[in-house]
Formats: C-alpha cells, structure tokens, sequence
C-alpha cells in the first residue's frame, strides 16, 4: 500500500504525465490523423509505461524491466505518431515529446539515469529524421531535455539522501549495539565482583575470628583469594573462566599474575576477544616460574600485551602483542 505522502507525489505526477495523452486525445476525436487506430495504440503504450512507472514498486528504484518498457515505449511511440503527421502539423500534435520525456524523468528519478537519457537520445534521433533540426525548438525537444535534466538532479539528490538516510541507520544501530554490549559487560562485571567479594566473606570472617592468627595453608588462601578478587576489578574484559582458573594454577606454582585491562577490548568482536583469551591462558599454563603481566593498554595498535620475566633479570623470557601475533 502506498503510503499518503506517496499518493500525493504520485497522483500529481500522474496527473501531469496524463496531461499530454489527453492533449493527443483531443486530436484524435477531431480526426486530425492518418490513421487513428495507431495513434490509439501509441496513446495506450505511453499511458500503460506511465501508471505503473508512477504508481507501482516500493522503494526508490524501478525494477528493470519497467525501466525497459519505458524505454521501448520512447522508440516506439514517436514512430506511430509521426507516421500519421502532416510535416506542417505543430503544437499538440506533437504531445509525445512532452508526455515522453515526463515518462523519461519518471525513469530517471528512479534510479535509471543512463535509460533515461538513452530514450531521450532516441526521441532527438526519431523527431530530427523526421522533420529536421529546425524542428527541434517547435517540437519540444529544449523543453523535454530539460525536464530529464532536471529529473535527473532530483535522482541524484534522492539517492544521496537515501545513502545518508542509511548510512545514519547503520550508525545509529552500531552505537546502540555497542552501548548495549558494554552495559551488559559493566553488569557483567559487577556480578564476577559481586561473586568474588562474597567467595572472599567467609575467608575474611575466619580472620576476624582468629583475630588474624592464620595457618600457613589459610594465608596463602587468603593470598588467592585477594589477587582473584583484585583480577575481577582490575582485568575487566580480560577475565573469563578459562583465564580465572589459568592464573589460579599459576600462582599456586608460585608464578606472580597480573592482569590489567585499561578499556582497549571495548567494543570489540567477541570472537576476537575470545581467542586473546585463550592464548593468555595459554601462556599462563605453560609459565612455571617468575612474573606474568598482563595489559590491555588503550590507545595502542595492539589490544593486549604479555610479558613473561623471571626477577633480576632485564630481558623479557617472552613479550607478545596480541591480535598482531595472533
């Protein structure tokens, strides 16, 4: 269904194209012409290219094959008429030209700028044969080149509007996408938080009860437990299950795990995100001795740095920059 908006351009449009025809049909009840049963047909050819070019499709742009109807519609036309024209005939007898051009400009506008110009071509061609060029002005052909023209401009305008239109929308929804994905990774953080500040309650009550007395096994729970809470706030998108239980493991062996993410990963694909994950956890797995430290720095070419380095010593065992070395 076309909406209002549409029905108000597309019935003055329609209205307009109608115009000419019925200039031609006014001629043809005064039985101006040769034969009148081709200029009925060409009457119905052109009314028959212009409704549905006017009327019908959504969208912007006509399909093709209407575009080409239109186009068979300007050669075909002008041959019928002028096969039924006295050489001396001017004024409306000559309504094809203007009614073809309105048919073209409705192609251009469209989106088949080249057709249209194509059948203009061909209309120049047929009326200039016919008559010749000192035909050209009494015939309409300035008037019908200029309404492609202008057609054509409008065309080009509305499809630059409608990029732009586009272009906003598929912004718009990335924005939203991306300030939906960071909302949901804000509460996603704040539950690890939450999780992990409560796995820590029962550690800390033991420890006010005991008035901080703690065996060596609980300090070094309590160890854990403090750099496990400090991997939630502070390693943000980098802490997943996989890293969590990785960087436990480390420091059991005695490795010194750190883990910083200072926002490089936001918006970032999550299939991306997921495989620096997993080479983290990979190199935490396979360090058994000295310091792994961990940043996602932001304003960098890279999204995450990793550094294995034993104490005393001043070069770096490994010192990866992730995607690059992906």
């Amino acid at each position: 269904m076309i909406p209002l908006q549409r029905w108000v351009v597309s019935l003055t449009a329609l209205g307009f194209g109608l115009y000419h025809p019925l200039l031609g049909s006014i001629l043809l009840i005064q039985n101006t012409y040769h034969d009148p049963k081709l200029v009925g047909i060409a009457l119905g050819l052109y009314v028959l290219a212009l409704i549905p070019s006017v009327t019908m499709y959504s969208g912007l742009r006509m399909p093709l094959s209407q575009a080409l109807a239109n186009i068979l519609a300007a050669i075909s036309v002008p041959l019928l008429m002028q096969a039924q024209l006295g050489l001396d005939q001017r004024g409306y007898a000559t309504w094809y030209v203007a009614g073809l051009a309105t048919l073209l400009t409705v192609t251009a506008i469209r989106q088949h700028i080249v057709l249209a110009w194509g059948g203009l071509l061909v209309i120049w061609v047929e009326v200039i044969l016919w008559h010749g060029p000192a035909f050209i002005v009494d015939s309409g052909l300035i008037g019908a080149f200029l309404l492609v023209a202008a057609g054509t401009g409008l065309a080009v305008g509305l499809a630059n509007t409608g990029k732009a239109a586009e272009d906003y929308a598929q912004e718009a929804a990335s924005t939203a996408s991306k300030s939906a994905a960071k909302t949901a990774a804000r509460a996603v953080r704040q539950t690890r938080a939450q999780e992990a500040l409560r796995g820590t309650l029962p550690m800390l009550r033991k420890i006010v009860v005991q008035n901080g007395e703690l065996s060596v096994i609980e300090k070094e729970e309590a160890r854990l437990l403090e750099a496990e809470l400090r991997d939630e706030i502070v390693g943000r998108d980098l802490i997943d299950a996989l890293i969590r239980d990785a960087a436990r493991e480390a420091r059991r062996r005695g490795v010194h795990v750190s883990i910083f993410d200072d926002g490089s990963l936001e918006a970032i694909d999550p299939a991306i995100i997921e495989k620096i994950r997993f080479k983290i956890a990979e190199v935490i797995n396979a360090t058994t001795s000295g310091k792994v430290t961990v940043r996602a720095p932001k304003g960098e070419r890279w999204l995450v740095t990793i550094v294995v380095s034993q104490p005393g010593s001043d070069a770096a065992d490994l010192f990866l920059k992730l995607p690059e070395d992906l």
